[in-house]
């Protein structure tokens, strides 16, 4: 009997860690793709610097001389994006409620992390 208990908890377990695995597997392809679709804003963003010496107020403003359309996230969401004078320009998205990534144009790199 104790035997039976010992291995339906092994496999409990066992399929605790495949649903996280995946889970962890899915947000990892989500974040990958969004990048790839970023990189084609974050592109059009300094074609349309090169050519205004600033960045667009708007995303929007990119269409559609520099970009056809503004993709969304995986998600279906909108790229988050802000503009300032001293850091040029900021693009980020969520893969989930609290884990995201942003591209600064000050470091130019991506950063990923979890959030509050």
């Amino acid at each position: 009997m104790k035997k039976n208990k010992h291995l339906i908890l092994i496999i409990l377990t066992c399929s605790l860690v495949s649903v996280m695995l995946l889970s962890c597997s899915k947000a990892l392809d989500a974040e990958a793709v969004n990048k790839r679709r970023a990189e084609n804003i974050i592109s059009a963003l300094y074609e349309y610097e090169q050519e205004y010496t600033s960045f667009p107020n708007q995303l929007i403003d990119l269409v559609p001389v520099y970009i056809d359309a503004i993709p969304t996230t995986v998600e279906g969401e909108d790229f988050f994006y802000s503009i300032d004078s001293v850091n040029g320009f900021n693009l980020s998205f969520m893969v989930k409620s609290n884990f995201g990534c942003g591209y600064s144009d000050q470091s130019q790199q991506w950063e990923c992390g979890y959030g509050d």
